[in-house]
């Protein structure tokens, strides 16, 4: 019996492990951003759209004095092969983002070096929303419970900004707000900057939602589609 359970127990392990391996994998444009700060370091999310950009929120970078870009991670507390770390002091905010209401909440992370893509890193493409169907976001919990350094997926559905707008003031048609399919998941501290992803590509980003992480409270992305042209005009000019 004692066997039986070690074998079961090593099965279920494997299983386990490959699982969270697999979300990285279908994931590799998953970044994680350590945010230094005069006195403090704020954890972020982001994505790589180009082997030379990340695309992250300004209320992430706002205020940095370098980030540490980590590519490649499915545990990003852990030393993985996969994982590239680089460090960088340049980046873009866009010029006319709220630090109060958050909007434009848009921010152009440049990499000190072209970034080589393999199975684990790569670029993810900027669309629009469609047909509200296979939509998540994704990003590593920071500061609750749930934190165990392995990567996360979200999956939402998206609402009406009027319906959201009831919620959260200043709602525009540069945000895009959704609400967690799952009662016992949401976002919260650590996803900021990730990554909102429909039919794999990327329509938003995660900019805020309920400071208790409640699940019954949407949480407001930016919609890429507003920005397009800012981040073609960005990524020409650095």
């Amino acid at each position: 019996m004692k066997n039986l359970r070690a074998v079961l127990f090593l099965i279920c392990a494997v299983f386990v492990c490959n699982l969270k391996a697999n979300i990285q994998e279908k994931l590799p444009f998953q970044a994680g951003l350590i945010i230094f700060r005069e006195n403090i370091q704020k954890f972020c999310g982001g994505s790589l759209i180009s082997p030379f950009f990340v695309l992250s929120a300004a209320h992430c970078t706002f205020g940095a004095k370098k980030i540490q870009v980590i590519l490649g991670a499915n545990n990003y507390k852990e030393n993985e092969k996969s994982q590239v770390v680089v460090t960088t002091k340049l980046w873009n905010n866009h010029e006319q983002f709220n630090n109060t209401d958050f909007t434009n909440d848009i921010s152009l992370i440049k990499l000190p070096y072209k970034i080589l893509l393999n199975q684990q890193i790569n670029t993810i493409k900027i669309g629009r929303n469609t047909k509200n169907t296979n939509i998540f976001y994704s990003g590593w919990p920071e500061g609750t419970k749930n934190n165990n350094g392995y990567l996360k997926v979200i999956k939402v559905k998206i609402l009406t900004n009027n319906i959201c707008g009831g919620i959260y003031k200043n709602i525009k048609d540069s945000n895009i707000c959704t609400i967690s399919n799952d009662n016992n998941s949401t976002g919260c501290y650590g996803f900021s900057g990730g990554p909102l992803i429909e039919n794999n590509k990327q329509i938003g980003i995660v900019s805020y939602g309920s400071k208790n992480c409640d699940k019954s409270i949407p949480i407001v992305h930016v919609n890429l589609l507003k920005y397009f042209k800012w981040i073609k005009r960005n990524m020409e000019f650095n």
